[in-house]
């Protein structure tokens, strides 16, 4: 069923309202300042409630301040909120019988409508889709470790270097200068606290990288 952008609202209203065990969301993008407090006082009812409530947003908003604060203020009353990856499609997962999906944004005629189905197997894919998401992701409302600090580029020079590539051969792949690999590196090595670039590698791999 699809959804009118001016319907969203009060849909997710009344989504909220009737879920009994679970809300899960898998956010592309994080609400502006202003939308927070309402936003907490929606999972707070929720957790109220006795719903368990899990929010996944972006891994490229992990150091972000305001998102660990949400995180901790969430975790405070039981919900959760990670990290990982999340799509460009705003879900929303209400029993894990229901989804709601936004508007991606490729459509101009219907950008902002969402799709609500019941249909078992497009629920049952939302949901795998968001465990696997959700396995892999960080906790928001653990302290920040250095790793977390590591930007997107980054993470894809640490797992060039898991793999054995050389310097000339990330900076060919990824679309930048070996010297700018270079400083990559020595800026990995630094805020990993290791020496070698055989450490960087294992370092990688303890942190899934």
């Amino acid at each position: 069923m699809r959804v009118p952008a001016d319907e969203v609202g009060s849909v997710l209203e009344r989504l909220i309202s009737l879920v009994e065990t679970s809300y899960e969301t898998a956010i592309p993008y994080f609400p502006p300042a202003a939308a927070l407090p309402g936003c907490l006082a929606n999972e707070r009812a929720l957790l109220a409630r006795g719903v368990e409530v899990r929010d996944l947003v972006p891994t490229t908003l992990r150091a972000s301040a305001t998102v660990r604060r949400y995180a901790r203020e969430l975790a405070g009353e039981g919900g959760q909120m990670r990290a990982g990856h999340v799509g460009s499609v705003h879900r929303v997962i209400a029993d894990r019988v229901i989804s709601l999906h936004s508007a991606s944004g490729a459509d101009e005629e219907h950008d902002g409508d969402a799709w609500v189905t019941r249909v078992p197997s497009q629920v049952q894919s939302d949901r795998m889709l968001f465990d696997a998401s959700w396995q892999a992701g960080v906790d928001l409302s653990e302290p920040m470790r250095p790793v977390d600090r590591i930007s997107h580029r980054g993470r894809e020079v640490l797992r060039h270097i898991r793999t054995g590539s050389t310097n000339a051969e990330i900076g060919r792949t990824l679309g930048v200068s070996q010297s700018q690999v270079e400083r990559d590196i020595r800026n990995l090595k630094e805020l990993l606290q290791v020496r070698h670039r055989s450490e960087l590698a294992a370092a990688a791999q303890r942190h899934g990288i």
